[in-house]
C-alpha cells in the first residue's frame, strides 16, 4: 500500500469495506466522533477531539465510552486521558471513507482546536493547517516547523515542512490569480 504524503495508509477497498460494516450499528455521535479523531495524530488528547467534536460533554463522553467498550478506541496507559485507535488500519480506512471536503472541514476544525489550547506545535498545526485549505497559517508553521528540524539537523524532516510551506505558498499564489480572472 502507498503511504499518504501526511499521514495516513492508503487501505485496500475490501479491508475499508469490512470496517465499514463493523461500525455501521453505531450512532451519529460515535461516528462524528471517529471521524474527528481519524485526522488527528496517532495519539490524541480528550480536550482536542472534544473541541473539534462541537458536542455538548455528555454525549461526547458517552460516545468516547461505547467506543472504547467495542474495541475501536484505547486508553493510551500511563497517560492522562489520551486515546488512540486499537488498531491503526481502523483509523486510515475510518480516514479514507471520508470526502477530500469533509476531511478537509476536519482538519481546520483541528488546527483550531489545538490553537485554542494553546498548542505550539507548528509541525501538526502546518499538516492540519494545509488540509484544511488555511493556507497562510500552513506557511508560517511548515516554515516554523521546517526551522525547527533544521536547527537540530533533521533534515529530512525540515523538507518535509518546507514542501508544506512551499506548496502553501503555490495554493495562496493559485487563488490570488483565480480571484484577479
Amino acid at each position: 500500500p502507498k503511504k499518504d504524503a501526511l499521514f495516513h495508509l492508503t487501505v485496500s477497498t475490501d479491508v475499508s469495506h469490512a470496517i465499514s460494516k463493523k461500525l455501521a450499528n453505531l450512532g451519529e455521535s460515535e461516528k462524528k466522533l471517529l471521524y474527528s479523531a481519524a485526522v488527528i495524530e496517532s495519539e490524541f488528547e480528550f480536550e482536542h477531539l472534544f473541541k473539534m467534536s462541537e458536542m455538548d460533554e455528555e454525549t461526547f463522553v458517552d460516545a468516547l465510552d461505547k467506543l472504547i467498550d467495542i474495541g475501536v478506541l484505547v486508553e493510551v496507559p500511563q497517560e492522562e486521558e489520551v486515546y488512540k485507535f486499537k488498531r491503526t488500519i481502523m483509523k486510515d480506512a475510518i480516514y479514507s471513507e471520508r470526502s477530500r471536503a469533509r476531511r478537509g472541514l476536519l482538519h481546520k476544525r483541528a488546527a483550531l482546536a489545538l490553537e485554542e489550547m494553546g498548542g505550539d506545535n507548528p509541525y501538526l498545526l502546518a499538516v492540519h493547517y494545509f488540509k484544511g485549505k488555511i493556507y497562510d497559517k500552513a506557511v508560517d508553521n511548515g516554515t516554523k516547523a521546517g526551522d525547527q528540524a533544521s536547527s537540530i539537523y533533521a533534515h529530512s524532516v525540515a523538507n518535509r515542512y518546507y514542501d508544506i510551506a512551499l506548496n502553501g505558498m503555490e495554493e495562496m499564489t493559485q487563488l490570488n490569480l483565480a480571484e484577479k480572472k
